[in-house]
């Protein structure tokens, strides 16, 4: 699944980690990011901690709580906005 991240100043070596571990990251803009998650990081409903990464100087970001739904379809943040992308 794809998810897309979108937040202010990511750097061209930014990476979205969830639950600390590094997710494949495109950096589409300055603003947007777009990760591909594994579908066993979705296997079961539960709260993840989603961050985003300077890998350059390895600076993160404050985690966030982001809860994913039974169906793996929906996730839930406060803090991000996180959506799957239905196409690539």
């Amino acid at each position: 699944m794809t998810l897309k991240v979108t937040g202010a100043n990511f750097p061209a070596q930014a990476a979205i980690l969830w639950n600390g571990a590094a997710l494949p990251t495109t950096v589409v803009n300055a603003n947007t990011l777009s990760g591909t998650i594994g579908g066993s990081s979705l296997a079961s409903p539960g709260t993840a901690q989603l961050q985003v990464q300077n890998t350059q100087t390895m600076q993160e970001s404050t985690a966030v709580p982001v809860v994913s739904s039974a169906n793996n379809r929906r996730f839930a943040s406060r803090y991000a906005v996180i959506e799957p992308c239905t196409s690539r």
